[in-house]
């Protein structure tokens, strides 16, 4: 009945330990040893900087901001200032302590850390929207049965990487590349193709050219292997 119920409800209760309770005082000894730390770390920078140009080293940007993140690393700085705000607090005869995820929670409230911001996928890796419009090519060898080996060329349909056309010969030439190509065309015959490939001789050369300005296809060069994600993962799985 409901009186039996009631016994199994959590009932409200007093904190453990009352004097736990932070004041704005205590918030302010952590903001404050936050920014005493990053005066140290600062001063780490500075110190970096002046060595690399006294030795005459490299000095890009790039390399500032890989070592000044390095300096600036968020999980230490939080465990620091919890063992520093706790040794002050120790010294004012305070048996209090705090949590490394509060530290961090009370710095970030106070705008200390930045939001971090939602990395977003390269280009090359976001499918398009609907399925027809974008594929990629790329070549691959494999030996078969007599130890003959052999080329060959899966073109993809970036929508949903299913393998459209697939050709193959003995030579990695523009021949095999206008093969898979013309079967691309006739598969989608009324649509206005772009295709990805790298700039291997297979593909970059007078007749494929000609071939995507007669058909009216937009030819998206890499000069990656990682710029072609799909096809390289395509070509992995077909070989085995």
């Amino acid at each position: 009945d409901a009186e039996e119920l009631d016994d199994y409800k959590d009932k409200p209760r007093a904190p453990n330990n009352p004097h736990r309770k932070f004041t704005d005082e205590e918030y302010k000894d952590v903001v404050e040893s936050f920014d005493s730390t990053r005066e140290e770390q600062n001063g780490r920078f500075e110190n970096f900087v002046e060595d690399m140009r006294a030795a005459g080293r490299n000095l890009s940007p790039p390399k500032l901001n890989a070592q000044k993140k390095k300096i600036w690393d968020v999980r230490p700085g939080v465990r620091k200032i919890k063992a520093i705000v706790e040794k002050l607090w120790e010294s004012a005869e305070k048996t209090k302590t705090i949590g490394k995820s509060y530290v961090h929670k009370i710095l970030k409230k106070s705008g200390k850390y930045p939001e971090k911001e939602e990395k977003k996928k390269p280009k090359e890796f976001q499918r398009p929207t609907e399925p027809g419009n974008c594929f990629c090519i790329d070549t691959g060898a494999c030996f078969i049965g007599d130890k003959t080996q052999i080329q060959f060329q899966p073109v993809f349909d970036e929508f949903n990487s299913e393998l459209v056309v697939l050709v193959a010969g003995m030579s990695c030439d523009h021949t095999l590349s206008l093969k898979a190509l013309e079967e691309l065309c006739r598969l989608y015959p009324d649509k206005e193709l772009a295709i990805r490939s790298d700039g291997g001789k297979e593909f970059d050369n007078h007749d494929v050219k000609d071939f995507f300005v007669k058909k009216g296809i937009s030819w998206i060069k890499i000069s990656k292997p990682w710029n072609n994600p799909f096809a390289e993962r395509g070509i992995r799985t077909i070989k085995h």
